[in-house]
């Protein structure tokens, strides 16, 4: 379903994959896929959260205790591995009381199988200058 759970690090990147930006330093992140809607701050080191961005996908780690991890991966069309059906459907800046964020919407009907999640996920990460994020998601795609 695109999201993972490990005992210590996560899997590293697949063959020919290059990771082009990480950003660790996350004010807060927000995830909704209706009905659930979840905030989470980086709390080191109960609960960190951080991103990377590759010439394949969009990925989320987050860490629990320094113990468990959590890996979820949002491909980019047509760069999904076999089996994996969640696709990024977009990425934008957003304005909120809270400031400016990076919106990363995806969607995979695998995930209409468990009733506290839908198809659709939007995820929001606030941390300073998500616009140079954005320009290097938006030329990987390419």
């Amino acid at each position: 379903m695109g999201i993972t759970y490990c005992l210590g690090k996560p899997s590293p990147l697949l063959p020919g994959e290059n990771l082009l930006h990480t950003q660790r330093w996350l004010r807060l992140v927000s995830s909704k896929s209706f009905p659930s809607y979840r905030i989470a701050f980086n709390t080191w080191p109960f609960w960190t959260f951080a991103f990377e961005v590759t010439n394949r996908r969009f990925r989320v780690v987050s860490n629990i205790f320094l113990i468990t991890t959590q890996d979820i991966s949002i491909w980019y069309l047509g760069r999904n591995p076999e089996g994996d059906t969640e696709a990024m459907t977009g990425v934008s800046i957003q304005k909120s009381l809270i400031g400016r964020c990076i919106e990363v919407k995806s969607y995979n009907p695998e995930r209409s199988k468990q009733w506290y999640w839908s198809p659709a996920l939007t995820l929001r990460f606030y941390f300073k200058n998500p616009e140079h994020v954005e320009r290097i998601i938006l030329d990987a795609m390419k």
